[in-house]
């Protein structure tokens, strides 16, 4: 995968030549990736770079450029703790980080100026700036902007409250042509500090207390026929900080992109009941077009 280079979503940058403008053009076919909260900042090009890698055998003529997204989810301080209590404010400024990306997102243009195919990969509070982001952008009908192929959502720290029918952050039908869920039940950060983290939130100026995420049990089920249990490399369910390392969410990442990834490392771990307790299909089965009403 070719890096094309990176996207900084902080205030200060917008405008800026950082943010790239010139190297959308450069590729037709352009994934972003999505960190989530409390991240160090060297540590966010080694997290993507090693799901990158899983997706390492590409189709020829098919070249998908990645953008490197960084926004305020990294850490700011050399302090973990004062990192932790900084949460109540990273709501906030995943809705300000997803307004930015959705301006980038209206502007991208592949080469010679044809429409660009974009996917969207996040993890965790990252899933937050993306849904924020996919609620901006217009219908594909009303534009000739880029075209939603996936959105990939990893352990997302979004409230599970408000992506009911309705909800604030409920996206509309037909915006992208996939919508992947990957959630774990073994998720300790979003079984107990996101309630924690959300009822702090409130008072910062979050809609409402939160107590529940997308990225625990998959729900709202009605959300996406896309969704998946993860595992770790040790075939355990998925811990928060496990699935940029996780070659079963490489897997699924790379199922609707379209190509295929690394070798299997934990092929015990991808018994058809393991793997698509939802749906129980075959392990070969691909995603179909279900055209762009279904998700």
């Amino acid at each position: 995968m070719r890096v094309l280079g990176d996207i900084s979503l902080f205030a200060k940058d917008e405008g800026a030549e950082s943010n790239p403008r010139a190297w959308f053009r450069a590729a037709s076919r352009i994934v972003l990736f999505v960190h989530g909260y409390r991240v160090k900042p060297d540590d966010v090009h080694v997290s993507y770079q090693t799901f990158a890698e899983k997706l390492d055998s590409w189709p020829s003529g098919q070249w998908w450029g990645l953008g490197r997204v960084v926004w305020h989810g990294t850490a700011q301080t050399a302090i973990p703790l004062l990192d932790v209590f900084s949460y109540p404010f990273k709501p906030k400024e995943a809705v300000a980080a997803g307004k930015r990306l959705a301006t980038l997102i209206e502007r991208m243009r592949g080469a010679a100026g044809s429409r660009a195919e974009v996917c969207l990969v996040a993890h965790s509070l990252g899933c937050r700036v993306v849904f924020e982001a996919l609620r901006l952008l217009p219908a594909p009908d009303d534009t000739d902007g880029p075209k939603l192929r996936l959105v990939a959502a990893m352990a997302a720290a979004v409230p599970t409250a408000e992506l009911t029918p309705g909800g604030h952050l409920r996206p509309r039908s037909g915006l992208s042509r996939y919508l992947l869920v990957l959630y774990s039940p073994g998720d300790a950060v979003l079984r107990f500090a996101f309630p924690a983290g959300q009822t702090a939130a409130r008072a910062m100026g979050e809609r409402r207390v939160y107590w529940r995420a997308l990225g625990l049990y998959g729900e709202p089920q009605d959300l996406t026929h896309h969704r998946y249990r993860n595992f770790g490399n040790d075939g355990k369910p998925a811990g928060h900080g496990q699935y940029w390392t996780s070659t079963v969410a490489a897997e699924h990442v790379a199922r609707y992109l379209g190509v295929p990834s690394a070798p299997r490392v934990a092929t015990h771990a991808l018994d058809e009941h393991v793997l698509y307790p939802e749906r129980g299909v075959a392990k070969h089965d691909l995603p179909v077009r279900r055209g762009l009403n279904a998700w």
